[in-house]
């Protein structure tokens, strides 16, 4: 008798997202954008080799959450993220896609968010809110971050936190702060600056519902055991299998319940080929 050959794990992801169910899945969420979208997924699974270490349906559980809010999952490009917690793999969002979500509502004319360095100074008006920034940067060294919008009616707000500020929020909010490949170990000032960002436009900003949902399912701000999607995927009710997006467990048709349709988002009005800075 000859030794069963294991399949790579590269093999079994690449296996279930050839599944017609799944595939599906990611057409409903994306249309015609849904095979590139599924390339990066391969393409990160391959490159990340604490990924490897992940259930690679688990791994597609969490690509189907960013694939609902349309951010790109490529590590360079900052959007969105899938960090592997052990071998628990958890979908986080990054500041730019924060301000990706918010331009999609079409309602923000101006959406900006940045570093101070040494040498720049920030003086806030204690009354209207109002920020202004002076001086040059005269080295490397961040001390602090901003974040701006304007809105469409005219009514604008900024934020400022000096750096002291963002990390004590993040030991003391961020239940993934001391784990050591979270993002907030790997790349701290993202994830200050994220922080301000999300502050913002959630004391002042509109937020749609994608957004709250967003908000929801972003592990690096809730405990990340109990970080989960709210809706699931709308997937085919008759045949073939199903990948949960709550648990990246995948079923027969005839023994799981009917999905929810997620909702739809809305319309990308501004800023839908993604924020410059």
């Amino acid at each position: 008798m000859g030794t069963a050959i294991q399949k790579r794990p590269i093999d079994n992801l690449k296996a279930t997202l050839n599944l017609p169910s799944v595939q599906e899945q990611f057409r409903n969420a994306l249309k015609g954008n849904a095979p590139l979208f599924i390339a990066s997924i391969i393409s990160l699974f391959s490159n990340e080799s604490s990924l490897k270490k992940c259930d690679p349906s688990k791994v597609i559980a969490e690509a189907l959450k960013a694939a609902v809010l349309k951010l790109p999952i490529e590590n360079s490009l900052g959007y969105a993220y899938i960090v592997p917690y052990g071998d628990v793999p958890t979908f986080t969002i990054g500041w730019k896609g924060y301000v990706q979500l918010a331009q999609r509502t079409g309602r923000y004319r101006r959406l900006n968010a940045g570093f101070i360095y040494d040498g720049m100074e920030v003086k806030e008006d204690i009354l209207t809110g109002d920020l202004r920034i002076t001086g040059e940067a005269t080295s490397d060294n961040i001390k602090g971050f901003f974040a701006y919008f304007e809105l469409i009616n005219g009514f604008s707000k900024a934020e400022y936190w000096s750096k002291k500020k963002a990390i004590a929020h993040g030991k003391r909010y961020s239940p993934s702060y001391s784990y050591p490949k979270s993002t907030w170990q790997t790349n701290p000032d993202a994830m200050c600056l994220k922080s301000v960002v999300i502050s913002l436009i959630k004391k002042w900003g509109i937020m749609s519902s994608e957004m709250v949902g967003a908000v929801s399912s972003d592990a690096e701000l809730m405990p990340t055991q109990q970080a989960q999607f709210a809706d699931t995927m709308q997937a085919e009710a008759n045949r073939g299998e199903v990948i949960n997006i709550n648990t990246g467990e995948i079923t027969e048709a005839d023994q799981r319940p009917a999905l929810e349709h997620h909702e739809q988002a809305p319309p990308e009005t501004v800023g839908a080929g993604g924020p410059s800075f």
